[in-house]
């Protein structure tokens, strides 16, 4: 089972993604900041299969979480979310995928399953 870090700093939007992503069959821990996800993820930078991030967060938001990632495992894949990028900054910023906020179901599966291969 796919293990997947997702960041986002509202906790209704957060919820609401765990619910969908575990639905989906996958495993999930949450983060409420990018400081947080950094931290998990430095522990064991190979225990996760992907992270999924929104873009804006406080302190550090998911462009830089991005970087900051890669700097620890260069080939983790790192899809973005957001209501305010388009899938185009998404790639220029070098993340692996974008889901759109909101999103639909089968939008959330395809984007997150592409990632993963």
């Amino acid at each position: 089972m796919p293990r997947i870090l997702l960041v986002d700093d509202e906790d209704v939007l957060r919820d609401a993604m765990q619910e969908v992503l575990e639905l989906f069959g996958y495993s999930v821990m949450s983060s409420a900041s990018g400081v947080e996800a950094q931290q998990m993820f430095s522990t064991d930078p190979f225990y996760f299969d992907l992270v999924l991030t929104d873009y804006r967060m406080p302190e550090i938001d998911g462009a830089c979480l991005l970087l900051l990632l890669r700097a620890m495992r260069v080939d983790i894949p790192v899809v973005l979310t957001s209501g305010e990028k388009t899938a185009a900054d998404a790639a220029a910023m070098g993340f692996s995928g974008f889901i759109p906020k909101p999103a639909k179901l089968k939008q959330i599966e395809a984007v997150i399953k592409a990632a993963l291969e």
